[in-house]
């Protein structure tokens, strides 16, 4: 009798339901450092997307480090109701 897939990648710690969001999210510590984090941490936020990771990443290489977890209404495409959603979630330090 065949084996089943699930039997086959055993030991292995994926699952067939696994995605990259979930083991990317999995990576995350909250908060997360607007001066440190890479785009792809970034993303884990709500609202945040890969554009808006970037643009942060982009701010941040041009403006120097965050001294405030607010300044980062300054970063184009986010505004205060994005702020609002992730403000408990990120710290500037």
């Amino acid at each position: 009798m065949p084996q089943d897939d699930s039997e086959s990648r055993e030991g292995s710690g994926l699952t067939a339901i696994d995605s990259v969001a979930e083991r990317a999210e999995a990576q995350v510590n909250y908060p997360i450092n607007l001066n440190s984090a890479s785009a792809a941490q970034l993303e884990a936020l709500p609202g945040i997307g890969a554009t808006r990771a970037q643009a942060i990443v982009d701010y941040r290489s041009s403006n120097g480090p965050f001294k405030a977890a607010a300044e980062v209404v300054n970063v184009p495409g986010i505004g205060p109701k994005t702020y609002e959603k992730i403000k408990s979630l990120i710290i500037a330090k």
